[in-house]
């Protein structure tokens, strides 16, 4: 018998996560690896079983040295002297997000780590862990309720997602939306190379404004949002857009490299992007940052209306407000609403005038 066997693994469909599950002479623990993170970050475990008796306590010498540890007496349901389990059976099922993930044997829950696994302690879900156990908590009848619906539509939903039907249907919608919105679309563009999934940006000008707004980031939700936004599932499936004046076309170019970065920024790095959000940047004279603002949060501004998208999405519009460094300094010490009460226009806020915004 190896010392250590990987009985499966897999990536995520978005994100730079690997998922697999390990067999030591110990224990079976299921794992996600995020290799751009360091330290303990860079690794979320959840034990799954004993494969031998289990110690009265845990042996610290071995805990810190990496090992996997196993679980202690009393703090399991599965036979006193250990059990082991078998590749044969085994699936992960990466959840919508494609940050954390779910474990099936033969269809049923084995164990789960949630995008909330890491925090204070907490590992993940294991159908033979009782209580609130150090390496894996018990799946309770409520909580592996939820848990086993959330790995259902989240099997579903990739399903889904990797047809040619669904993508084809989802550019005409945001065809449609935005040509309701501005009019014809005279450009449009892949911005996420050959990878997957597809990404795209339309432009096009009305009332001598032009328009450039990505479309099918929405597909996917944002990674780690549901740790940090309450009513996150209302919050986590953005666009980003770009309004100006048709005088300065010669900048929208370098704003929409932009949002083509940050599509693969946000997956890239696991994170998200909501209203208030700012990031750097200092490419037209006199502006320091870009400032997001929620379409959806404020009704004054004029934006398409996404209430049509098959299936029935919310999707969050993030215009991007060049910010001069003063304007960037006040939101941060101040927050987005505060810089929202002193805009000059809120009605106009989000189109590019080569001006100032806000009156600080």
């Amino acid at each position: 018998m190896p010392d250590r066997e990987i009985l499966i693994e897999s990536e995520s469909p978005v994100c730079p996560i690997q998922a697999l599950v390990e067999r030591t002479d110990d224990t079976v623990y299921f794992y996600l690896f995020f290799p751009r993170r360091k330290g303990h970050d860079a690794v979320r475990s959840c034990w799954i079983c004993n494969r031998r008796p289990a110690p009265a306590e845990i042996n610290e010498h071995t805990w810190n040295a990496h090992t996997a540890p196993m679980m202690p007496q009393g703090s399991f349901s599965h036979p006193a002297g250990g059990m082991d389990i078998r590749a044969e059976g085994l699936e992960i099922v990466w959840f919508q997000a494609g940050d954390s993930a779910a474990l099936l044997q033969n269809g049923e829950l084995l164990a789960v780590i949630p995008p909330w696994s890491g925090i204070n302690g907490f590992h993940g879900y294991s159908r033979y862990a009782v209580g609130t156990g150090l390496f894996a908590w018990e799946i309770t009848a409520e909580g592996g309720a939820n848990l086993k619906q959330r790995t259902a539509a989240s099997k579903l939903f990739w399903a889904e997602h990797f047809t040619d039907e669904y993508w084809n249907q989802q550019i005409q919608d945001h065809a449609r939306i935005q040509q309701d919105f501005y009019g014809a679309v005279t450009r449009h563009a892949g911005i996420n190379g050959k990878n997957y999934p597809p990404r795209y940006l339309f432009a096009g000008a009305k009332n001598g404004v032009s328009y450039g707004i990505t479309a099918l980031i929405s597909a996917i939700p944002q990674p780690e949002i549901e740790m940090q936004i309450e009513d996150a599932d209302q919050f986590s499936r953005i666009e980003f857009g770009f309004a100006a004046q048709e005088r300065f076309e010669a900048l929208t170019t370098g704003v929409y490299q932009m949002f083509s970065s940050l599509t693969r920024y946000l997956y890239g790095e696991t994170t998200f992007f909501a209203h208030g959000h700012t990031n750097p940047y200092d490419e037209i004279e006199g502006f320091h940052a870009l400032l997001f603002l929620n379409a959806r949060l404020l009704p004054q501004i004029a934006s398409p209306d996404y209430s049509t998208l098959t299936g029935g999405t919310t999707v969050n519009l993030l215009w991007a407000v060049p910010i001069t460094k003063a304007e960037y300094d006040f939101t941060v010490e101040n927050g987005v609403d505060a810089l929202l009460r002193h805009a000059k226009n809120l009605t106009t806020v989000h189109i590019f005038n080569g001006h100032p915004k806000f009156s600080i």
